[in-house]
């Protein structure tokens, strides 16, 4: 299945692996945890820094 969305938080919930996409290019993809814990990419990085947390 694939399931497209910006919510990191439900990304972390309910996937095994995440791809993260800019510009239509997939610049990273692994197991949820892997990327969100130790992101490899700049855009990934940036877009978990612009993340906002509770």
């Amino acid at each position: 299945m694939l399931f497209v969305t910006h919510n990191l938080a439900l990304v972390r919930s309910i996937s095994q692996e995440v791809a993260v996409m800019c510009e239509g290019r997939i610049v990273e993809f692994g197991e949820v945890d892997a990327v969100l814990e130790d992101p490899q990419a700049d855009y990934t990085k940036k877009l978990l820094s612009d993340t906002p947390t509770v």
